[in-house]
């Protein structure tokens, strides 16, 4: 295995070290206790620079409005804030107040590592009344709501439409819904043959983690069965790898070469930034950033759809939500949950914040947020809406998934190189699956 699934296999191991639950009865009932005087909440989360300084602007908010709670903040970088969190849980030290994507949330649901919020959404203390409901259920596990998303994305297709217009090519319109093989008919006789030489008009979706997810969503699969084994049928890994590899041979997608390059490169000098590739594969929130660094001056990026399957309605593009959680382990559970509330639904909190991490829930916060974004970003907005109306939930991955996607892109690159066949490759991954999967348990 490579590199990256190590790496989260360790994470893993951490994870079981207790064997079963860590915390015993953290998925139902936790007291709802009141805490007198001075309330000391800690609360995690990762982020650079810019995120850190809107949660610390957030939580000094907080504290003016409720002096008797004094927040200690807990933040690493991606990588760095998942190995902690692995250590603090298997210790029963989560911090009151921590964030997850439902990546991950499967994983320490399954450890009893966060409570039920669904006493507090009866009771009032968070609202959520005005929310997308296809938002709200992205936080859902068992029936229950254990986290309150504070963001939403979903895989996308960007588009460099100034460039698209200039070479004559027709861009489908927002809410246009295409196959699969539509798609790649289109890329190959109408979008290819009008790029110069050395540019792409699809980027290789192989990395893109949440692309692989909704392809398993439109094929109705399970990641795994009742008794724990990788339930993705090797047709859908097939055509998972066949798909883009049938791009690559056309000349539509870049060679592995190309794709290996250019995923090194710095926002502002990538393909997609400068003219080299025309549609890229990515999440609805990488937009605005990538409109920001494009690199000739007044080129447009925006969004398209996910193709989806031959019979369906829908591309079921995958929901991929930030949440805060409650710890099973936090002795204030009650003011946790008014500082979650406070989080998503205070205008104050929500302006600093402004949409950092993806859209958020709220139609009244996306009502007071879209006049002042600009269009990249007000897009977001509306294609988060559109394509989490009426798609089935998105429901958070199970145990051990999370960790088998860096496997997934590797097999894509076998595939790229020449050194497996998509078929090949199929088999190898349902094979590697299940001896990862076995591990845990």
């Amino acid at each position: 295995m490579g590199t990256t699934i190590r790496r989260w296999m360790i994470v893993m191991i951490i994870l079981l070290v207790v064997g079963g639950p860590v915390f015993a009865g953290g998925q139902s009932e936790v007291e709802k206790a009141g805490s007198p005087g001075k309330v000391e909440m800690r609360l995690a989360w990762w982020g650079a620079t810019g995120r850190n300084e809107k949660y610390l602007a957030i939580i000094d908010e907080y504290q003016k409005k409720n002096p008797n709670v004094l927040i200690t903040p807990e933040y690493q970088g991606w990588a760095d804030y998942w190995g902690k969190m692995a250590t603090m849980v298997a210790a029963r030290n989560l911090p009151d107040v921590h964030q997850y994507t439902n990546n991950q949330l499967g994983e320490f649901y399954s450890k009893g590592a966060v409570i039920s919020l669904e006493p507090y959404i009866q009771d009032g203390t968070i609202k959520l009344d005005d929310w997308n409901m296809g938002m709200v259920d992205s936080g859902r596990l068992d029936g229950k709501l254990v986290g309150v998303t504070i963001g939403i994305t979903a895989p996308v297709m960007i588009i460099n439409m100034t460039w698209a217009e200039e070479l004559g090519i027709e861009i489908p319109p927002f809410d246009a819904s295409f196959t699969w093989r539509e798609f790649a008919d289109w890329l190959k006789k109408d979008v290819q043959p009008k790029l110069p030489a050395g540019a792409y008009a699809f980027g290789d979706y192989g990395m893109a983690e949440n692309y692989f997810w909704t392809w398993v969503r439109q094929h109705n699969a399970e990641w795994v069965d009742a008794n724990g084994n990788y339930a993705v049928p090797q047709s859908v890994l097939e055509g998972w790898y066949g798909f883009i590899d049938d791009l690559r041979k056309a000349g539509v997608a870049p060679p592995l070469s190309f794709t290996a390059e250019d995923s090194g490169k710095a926002r502002g000098d990538n393909a997609f930034n400068r003219r080299k590739m025309l549609i890229r594969p990515t999440n609805a929130n990488q937009a605005k950033l990538e409109q920001q660094y494009m690199a000739v001056e007044g080129d447009r990026v925006e969004m398209r759809r996910l193709p989806r399957q031959e019979g369906a309605s829908s591309a079921r593009e995958c929901l991929i939500t930030s949440v805060l959680s409650i710890a099973a382990n936090s002795k204030i559970p009650d003011e946790a949950a008014k500082f979650i509330n406070f989080f998503v639904n205070d205008k104050t909190a929500q302006s600093i914040y402004n949409g950092e991490i993806g859209v958020p829930g709220s139609y009244t916060v996306q009502d007071m947020l879209k006049p002042n974004l600009d269009f990249a970003a007000a897009q977001e907005f509306d294609y988060i809406n559109m394509v989490s109306t009426g798609s089935i939930p998105t429901v958070p991955k199970p145990q051990g998934i999370w960790a088998f996607d860096a496997e997934i892109q590797q097999m894509n690159q076998q595939v790229a190189a020449g050194n497996m066949t998509p078929a090949q490759a199929a088999r190898a991954t349902i094979e590697r699956a299940n001896k990862f999967l076995a591990s845990l348990k």
